[in-house]
């Protein structure tokens, strides 16, 4: 794998500008958490900064911008600026075109039962402070021991028994819970490019939960990691989540500038 560049460089700021101003206006994509806002512990409690979120409504105000997330639609939504008008939500399928109000409720009725399966297993690793983060269409095991331990491992073996069988998406000390089979955060920004007729995209993220959309290497798709330490395939990265402020003020001065 290639080493990525810091996005903020004097190279790595060209080659952005040059893919911004190909042609019509490319979509930008955000993920939320870890993102646009910091990462704590009270996922309730995660807002953006004021100031990034005025910068954030001003680029939706004059070009075409849209959020993938892990959380629900309307879990996201109030904490977005109303001139975001496509969110899609469940890591890439609820919001998506063609996922259908069938497909949705398939969605919960299998995140009930693995809340209910995975009751006993909450109280077995209480100690090792995990929780269940219920986002209605997908399931967030939090929790604070370490990949490498015993506790982790056993955690593992007993998700992996759930039935419906889920897909894993890992993320920073979380294991998110997917229903099988529907679309991904790739699926889902391929599915937005075509809707809203953008025949390219920039998208940033944080986590494994985004490494599908890293891997794609097409150049119709800028993308960028938030944080230099991850293994993530991003060719480009974020040093910190603070500075999105200062990617945003790009994004304003190369929209003002075409």
């Amino acid at each position: 794998m290639e080493q990525s560049q810091d996005i903020l460089s004097e190279s790595a700021r060209f080659d952005l500008l040059e893919f911004l101003s190909k042609d019509k206006a490319p979509l930008f994509a955000f993920d939320f958490d870890g993102t646009l806002a910091a990462i704590i512990d009270e996922p309730n409690s995660v807002f953006m900064a004021p100031s990034a979120y005025k910068k954030l409504d001003e680029l939706a105000r004059r070009s075409k911008v849209v959020v993938l997330t892990g959380r629900s639609i309307s879990d996201v939504r109030p904490r977005l600026p109303n001139s975001i008008s496509v969110v899609v939500g469940s890591h890439g399928f609820e919001g998506h075109s063609r996922v259908s109000g069938e497909n949705l409720e398939g969605a919960f009725n299998s995140t009930r039962k693995w809340l209910e399966a995975l009751s006993v297993v909450t109280q077995r690793y209480r100690r090792n402070r995990l929780w269940i983060e219920d986002k209605k269409y997908s399931l967030s095991i939090h929790y604070r021991e370490v990949k490498s331990s015993p506790q982790f491992t056993s955690l593992i073996a007993e998700i992996r028994s759930l039935a419906p069988e889920a897909r894993f998406v890992l993320g920073k000390r979380v294991i998110n819970l997917v229903p099988n089979g529907l679309p991904n955060k790739l699926d889902a920004l391929h599915d937005l490019m075509r809707t809203l007729s953008r025949g390219r995209a920039f998208f940033i993220g944080d986590d494994v939960t985004d490494e599908v959309v890293f891997l794609d290497k097409s150049p119709d798709i800028f993308s960028v990691k938030v944080g230099f330490d991850s293994p993530l395939s991003a060719s480009y990265y974020l040093h910190k989540q603070e500075d999105i402020e200062c990617l945003l003020d790009f994004f304003l001065a190369a929209v003002d500038h075409n």
